[in-house]
């Protein structure tokens, strides 16, 4: 059971749902950067190609302002999942995903990958 743990910086404000980017390019330099981050620390890591990953965010906000909010926190790291999801070698889609904000300020998000059988959460039921 492989099992990787890192840290990328803290997502830039025009990441956000709520952000207002001055333009589009803006945006995507930034969405860019992240990607690139994550791409690049997962591979200092160790991470290889796999069949199955979960990927856990501990968002620990700055040591100003107001903490995130869940959903946002997560939204703000679409990039990075991407980023991991190309580092894996998988599309993301099969990707599990979860996460929690820390109460801990220290302007970073840690990135917990899990991968192989301990990622494979058998499916349980019926869906109507």
């Amino acid at each position: 059971m492989p099992y990787y743990t890192f840290s990328i910086g803290w997502p830039h404000k025009d990441l956000s749902p709520n952000g207002r980017p001055g333009n589009r390019y803006a945006k995507a330099r930034q969405v860019k950067a992240m990607l690139t981050e994550a791409f690049y620390e997962a591979k200092a890591h160790g991470v290889e190609q796999t069949d199955a990953a979960h990927i856990h965010f501990t968002f620990h906000p700055k040591a100003k302002g107001p903490p995130p909010d869940s959903d946002n926190a997560l939204a703000s790291v679409k990039a990075a999942v991407d980023g991991i999801a190309k580092a894996l070698g998988l599309d993301d889609r099969y990707i599990g995903i979860s996460h929690h904000v820390s109460a801990e300020r220290r302007g970073c998000v840690v990135v917990n990958v899990s991968t192989g059988e301990a990622a494979k959460i058998p499916l349980k039921g019926t869906v109507s």
